[in-house]
């Protein structure tokens, strides 16, 4: 095992069915930021800042560039996978959101929280 990069503060680790290819992600992300790394050249490829506790979660999109995470920031976010940059904020949760989903047609994000609620939220693309 290699160890994780310097400031890394949460361990993720993404079934290969999360992710359209697996190899282009990394299994750890710092508590601010989720940090996709080529484990190929085991080089950065990505870092999205927004979230401002754990990213729990992590999930491609199945037909569009982008990625969603759930946070223990009790948000989910939608980022834009070739800038980083952040196009969707998803807010209702009261407490960390432990899961997230698409909906078969993948235009509506399900997340799960741990304040015992699911949340259904129109995906803006």
């Amino acid at each position: 095992h290699l160890p994780p990069p310097s400031g890394a503060a949460k361990i993720l680790v993404m079934d290969a069915t999360e992710v359209r290819e697996p190899c282009r992600y990394s299994t750890w992300l710092k508590a601010s930021a989720k940090s996709p790394w080529d484990l190929n050249t085991m080089q950065q490829r990505l870092v999205c800042m927004g979230h401002k506790d754990g990213v729990i979660k992590l999930r491609h999109h199945p037909s569009a560039p982008l990625l969603i995470s759930a946070s223990a920031d009790h948000s989910v976010r939608v980022w834009d996978e070739r800038t980083g940059e952040c196009v969707q904020l998803m807010r209702g949760h009261q407490d960390l959101v432990a899961d997230i989903f698409f909906n078969a047609d993948s235009t509506k994000v399900v997340s799960a929280s741990d304040d015992k609620t699911s949340l259904v939220f129109k995906l803006n693309i």
